[in-house]
Order: structure tokens, then C-alpha cells, then sequence
């Protein structure tokens, strides 16, 4: 996932792509590996780790409302003035807000600190699609995003039950 977020970086900062190459050859793979990734966090390890160490679903349900919610004002605050901001910095500090949350876990962090990375996380996982999908719209010609963003979305939803399956 670094790779992948250095290479949309370098891309975002020269633009020399050709026909969404970078898309298809370069960010595809990463992208479906995360999506694979997270599926099996969020559909298997998360639940199990929350009953485990803090014994109670409702730990779960908290972890996710607030990720959830704190995403939605990330995309909302992005909106409102994403467009002011430099494309390349904001994808990789977005980035790397998205992946506190693995550091919390790994440290068996009370469940005051879970919340908050996971709300650092959801600010952070707010802007991230819509920069990729400004990307994706801004490289790849016309005739070619169906095919581009076919891929893509095929990609995501082959990976994501893989992850579960797989995780349980």
C-alpha cells in the first residue's frame, strides 16, 4: 500500500501517464490488495478483536459510528476546501491518517484512544476517493473509462469477499 500511495503521488505530481496505465497496471493491484485488506479487518478480525479484548458488541458499534461519522465530515470538509489544498500533500497525509487506526489495535490501546484514532482515521478516509476519482477522470481519456473504471470497481468487489472468506 506505501508503493501504491508513492506511485498515485508521483503521478499526481507529474501527470506523464499514458491512458490510465498508471491506473490499470500500478494502482489497481494495491488498491485490491487494501480493499482485500480491509474487508478482512472490518468483516472478521475487528468483531473478534472487540468481543475478545473488550468483551462487548457495543465496543464495535462505537468504533464504527465513529469512524463512519468522522468520514463523512472528512469528505464534507474536503468539499468544502479541497480545493484549495495541493493535491499530492493531501493524498499522503489523508493516507497515513487512514492507517492510525492499525496502530491502535497493535498496541492493545483503551478503547478512548481506539475511538479516537478511528476518528483521525475517518477524517482522513473522507477525501481519499474522491482525490483518486479526480484523478481517474482527469487521465483517463473518454473513450477509455468505462474500461478503466470497470476494472477498478471489479477489482474492489472481487477482493473484498476474498478478505472476509479468507480472515475467517
Amino acid at each position: 500500500l506505501v508503493v501504491a500511495v508513492f506511485n498515485l503521488a508521483g503521478e499526481l505530481r507529474q501527470g506523464d501517464h499514458r491512458h490510465g496505465e498508471f491506473l490499470g497496471k500500478r494502482l489497481q493491484p494495491h488498491g485490491d490488495f487494501g480493499n482485500f485488506l480491509d474487508a478482512a479487518f472490518g468483516g472478521v478480525l475487528l468483531p473478534v478483536y472487540m468481543n475478545t479484548v473488550f468483551g462487548s458488541a457495543v465496543n464495535l458499534g462505537l468504533f464504527i459510528g465513529v469512524m463512519s461519522g468522522a468520514s463523512v465530515a472528512g469528505g464534507l470538509i474536503y468539499g468544502a476546501i479541497g480545493y484549495r489544498l495541493p493535491r499530492f500533500a493531501t493524498f499522503v497525509v489523508m493516507f497515513i491518517l487512514v492507517s492510525l487506526y492499525a496502530w491502535a489495535f497493535a498496541f492493545f490501546l483503551p478503547l478512548p484512544l481506539i475511538l479516537v484514532s478511528a476518528a483521525l482515521a475517518g477524517l482522513g478516509a473522507g477525501p481519499l476517493n474522491p482525490i483518486i476519482g479526480a484523478v481517474i477522470l482527469g487521465r483517463v481519456p473518454s473513450e477509455m473509462r468505462g474500461r478503466v473504471l470497470g476494472s477498478v470497481q471489479a477489482g474492489a468487489w472481487l477482493t473484498m469477499p476474498m478478505g472476509v472468506l479468507i480472515a475467517g
